[in-house]
């Protein structure tokens, strides 16, 4: 049994390697998933508490041809008690290799986080800034997959910090494909909206958008957004312009992450109508026209405390 294991061993080494033939690929999506301990503090006493279904989400590029990456995050830290913590953000990292195809990434930077919580019998989606930092260690299966395993902490001054312990794959992609620029494209989705209050209600809507490509690698788009009316927010009409960086993962897979203000009067609250809004959005692209898209993004309500999740399906057509 013994001599069956080593055997296996080498033989799955062998085939990493030679399918790993490249430690620094363009460009890297990676999903990780864990758990963790946050420093929750209560009064003078601080108190560990375990975090589970802590999560990680990734995607960046290579900058030029360093070993430095520069990366969206977003990271939910689970629940430990009275919490409900994620956050997005943009990190720079550090590759070094290792030994043989192993290697080691240190990443580093700023995040915003959205903190649901209760203070004095109310819920509260309290936003801080803070710091990501992490240490990770990659392994090539093959030229098209990796494991990678990471420890992770979250720095925010004004509330608590957190330690993430996290395994799952990243995914290389070697080469960039020059893409279409100065183009037009019209998008159209059906969204669910989830407020993050306790008792809303189910809410449905849609967006409309108009996006234009600036270079291969960033775009700036319009839209038209309904979130429907879910008990604590009603928003029939609301307008977003959001710039984008567009991650070419190949000639028809593209991961883009947006940013920009949201204009969106809430009937049911007093709230200001300007908002931010948080993006990401997979698209595959089926023909020369038409791409199957989809987007999660969250609305930060900076003067009040109704944040909102947004999960949308649709279709893009290029004019």
């Amino acid at each position: 049994m013994n001599k069956l294991l080593v055997l296996f061993t080498f033989i799955f080494i062998f085939i990493s390697n030679s399918y790993a033939k490249d430690q620094n690929p363009k460009t890297v999506f990676t999903f990780l998933y864990g758990d963790g301990i946050s420093n929750i503090s209560s009064s003078s006493n601080k108190d560990n508490q375990h975090n589970k279904r802590d999560f990680k989400f990734t995607v960046g590029e290579r900058i030029q041809d360093s070993n430095s990456y520069i990366k969206f995050v977003h990271i939910n830290e689970g629940h430990p008690v009275d919490h409900h913590r994620d956050a997005f953000g943009g990190v720079v990292s550090y590759r070094i290799p290792l030994w043989g195809h192993l290697s080691s990434e240190v990443e580093i930077g700023p995040i915003l986080t959205f903190d649901t919580t209760t203070i004095d019998d109310i819920q509260l989606d309290d936003k801080n800034f803070g710091i990501l930092g992490s240490i990770g260690l990659i392994y090539p299966i093959t030229k098209y997959i990796s494991i990678r395993a990471e420890w992770n902490k979250v720095f925010v001054p004004s509330t608590f910090d957190s330690d993430m312990y996290l395994i799952g794959f990243e995914f290389p992609f070697y080469t960039t494909p020059i893409n279409s620029i100065n183009s037009y494209s019209l998008t159209t989705m059906g969204s669910y909206y989830v407020t993050n209050l306790a008792n809303t209600d189910d809410a449905f809507g849609g967006m409309i958008e108009l996006d234009k490509a600036l270079n291969t690698d960033w775009s700036i788009s319009a839209s038209l957004i309904n979130q429907g009316n879910d008990g604590k927010a009603s928003r029939p009409i609301g307008l977003s312009i959001r710039l984008w960086k567009d991650f070419n993962l190949n000639e028809n897979l593209r991961i883009s992450t947006g940013l920009g203000p949201f204009y969106s009067k809430n009937e049911l609250s007093n709230s200001s109508p300007l908002n931010g809004i948080i993006s990401i959005r997979p698209s595959y692209k089926v023909n020369e026209k038409w791409s199957v898209i989809s987007e999660f993004s969250r609305v930060a309500d900076f003067s009040g405390n109704i944040d909102c999740d947004i999960f949308s399906v649709g279709l893009k057509y290029d004019l």
